[in-house]
């Protein structure tokens, strides 16, 4: 989770890490070192827009995904349900293509259509 203060390609962002409470300390570490950009990579390019960590919380984590439509509850901390975008006004799936946030090239990213924090 994230706080984006403007611009969100300016940096300072001030993050919360999530990490799935199953994981053991080896899958934490690595988990660490992948988001704070010790291993290279698009993961780097995003680390490299966090100001500061303010905490890192081991929370039950589940993911579902059907289709391109799924959930997203870290328990206590937030929720979410992701569908794609729909365009206007024929309901077809809109896509975006080489865009800053999506991290395959050419693949529709899913956006949160909506959420709530605890």
């Amino acid at each position: 989770m994230a706080h984006i203060p403007g611009n969100a390609l300016a940096g300072g962002w001030r993050s919360v890490l999530l990490v799935d409470s199953r994981a053991d300390d080896a899958q934490v570490e690595a988990q660490l070192d992948a988001f704070g950009g010790k291993l290279g990579g698009p993961r780097a390019d995003l680390a490299s827009l966090v100001g500061e960590v303010v905490a890192v919380e081991r929370v039950p984590i589940l993911h579902e995904v059907f289709e391109a439509s799924g959930r997203l509850e870290a328990e206590g901390m937030v929720e979410a349900a992701f569908t794609p975008i729909q365009s206007s006004p024929d309901g077809s799936t809109a896509t975006l293509y080489c865009s800053a946030f999506t991290t395959v090239r050419g693949r529709r990213p899913i956006s949160a259509s909506r959420y709530a924090t605890g």
